[in-house]
């Protein structure tokens, strides 16, 4: 990775105009919260967020209280240019720190300047290869921490999450962006975990099975990774001829159950988008 020029505002932005770049930009968000769009990807940002864009993507930043952002522009980095990617900084604030260092060899235009400015670059490229490695492993993680909750729930168990906090007094990010994850699942499909007792056959293949306090019985998918767009779902054999619906618990959408060669099927409807672990849905 080559640093092609580092710099930072000089004032506080609320919104700045899309634009985009011919080279790679790592951004910085130094100062501020609000609202960042990468193409058409429209997320938030905090101080602390670190923004990997790659060239010519547009993007723009919206703040309502203002914000200061910290730029390296780069070329030679060897990563996918069609996708940009957002990271934390570690505790050490590693990140951070390396683009200081970078901005002000700059600004002081030292003897030795360009050589601290090249050196900062090939530092600030293997600490984002770390961390996107790192990154790319929790993402791996969700789905098997999420479908571990459902198997233990099925099956009659409860998840006891064992987090403690750092000597900072902090809990590790990844177990918090873990725990977030589970906390929007559960959101949307939590009437199918919590206060729910075991219902046969409690665990088959890629389902999982639970029942509600007032009888109700729900089925929940675990999605793997090869299945993602699958529209077709069936049932064990063991419910045929006793469910004529699934409800999806997330959007209420309705799904007539029909058997097909003695098995219970039904479709997710075309605009009803799979979740991205697992779907639970109510038998009817």
């Amino acid at each position: 990775m080559d640093i092609i020029t580092v710099s930072k505002s000089t004032k506080e932005y609320t919104d700045y105009p899309l634009h985009q770049h011919a080279c790679w930009e790592i951004l910085f968000s130094i100062r501020g919260h609000g609202t960042i769009r990468i193409d058409e990807d429209i997320m938030p940002f905090h101080e602390g967020s670190i923004f990997v864009i790659p060239p010519n993507h547009p993007h723009c930043k919206k703040s309502p209280t203002g914000y200061i952002d910290g730029c390296i522009f780069a070329q030679n980095i060897q990563m996918d240019d069609n996708h940009f990617w957002s990271v934390e900084d570690d505790y050490e604030k590693t990140l951070f720190t390396l683009f200081d260092i970078a901005y002000y060899a700059q600004e002081r235009k030292g003897t030795y300047s360009k050589k601290v400015i090249d050196s900062v670059g090939e530092a600030v490229y293997s600490v984002l290869l770390e961390l996107r490695s790192q990154q790319d492993a929790y993402d791996q993680s969700v789905d098997r921490f999420i479908h571990l909750l459902i198997d233990i729930v099925a099956k009659g168990g409860n998840l006891a999450l064992n987090v403690a906090p750092g000597p900072d007094g902090r809990f590790p990010a990844p177990a918090v962006a873990r725990m977030d994850a589970m906390g929007e699942w559960l959101a949307k499909n939590g009437k199918a975990i919590y206060g729910t007792r075991v219902l046969k056959p409690y665990r088959t293949g890629d389902w999982a099975f639970t029942a509600g306090k007032k009888g109700e019985r729900y089925a929940i998918r675990l999605w793997q990774e090869r299945e993602r767009g699958t529209r077709t779902l069936k049932l064990p054999e063991s419910f045929a001829g006793g469910v004529t619906a699934a409800v999806r618990v997330s959007s209420g959408r309705v799904s007539p159950v029909a058997i097909r060669n003695g098995v219970p099927t039904f479709e997710l409807a075309a605009d009803d988008r799979a979740d991205a672990y697992a779907d639970a849905f109510e038998l009817k």
